[in-house]
Formats: structure tokens, C-alpha cells, sequence
């Protein structure tokens, strides 16, 4: 079932948001934006796909503390790693 919110899933303490990003070309920009994710305060979990048919683009999912950080502030930094992300339907 859809994220009632654009991609943002909600547990007690947890959150979920999924990403849709582009930019991305090959697994060294993967590794980019896991570890600079990993490293938010309050990020606990990051998966990223890289989408080989839709390069330069693919799919992350994101679990982390809403009281730490923001959905809005995990896709600003995916910006400021030199990609362009945003909710994920």
C-alpha cells in the first residue's frame, strides 16, 4: 500500500521515506549518496538502487529519526552530493 504522505512511511520513532533520485551513473555515485546519508544525524538505514535501464537515475530508501531530521532535509542533502532527489510515489 502507498505512503498516505508521498513517500514518507511513519513507525513510533522511525520513519520511512522513499527517494526517487537522478543523476546517478554508476556505483561509485551509489556509494556517494549511501555514505553521505549514513552520515545525517538521524539516518539509520539507507538502500540505493541504481536504474541501469533509466540511467542516470534510480531508487532509494531512507528509515530515520523524524526527530532529528526532516524528509525535506534528507533530500536536501542528496542535493547538495550533486544529485536531485524528491519523494518517490
Amino acid at each position: 500500500m502507498p505512503p498516505a504522505d508521498g513517500g514518507v512511511y511513519s513507525g513510533m520513532s522511525q520513519s520511512t521515506i522513499n527517494l526517487s533520485i537522478e543523476g546517478m551513473k554508476c556505483g561509485g555515485c551509489v556509494d556517494s549518496v549511501c555514505k553521505g546519508l549514513v552520515a545525517l544525524p538521524g539516518v539509520t538505514k539507507v538502500d540505493i538502487d541504481l536504474d541501469v535501464e533509466k540511467s542516470p537515475s534510480g531508487t532509494g530508501r531512507v528509515e530515520f529519526d523524524p526527530n532529528r531530521i526532516t524528509p525535506e532535509g534528507i533530500i536536501a542533502a542528496v542535493g547538495k552530493l550533486g544529485f536531485s532527489a524528491g519523494k518517490a510515489d
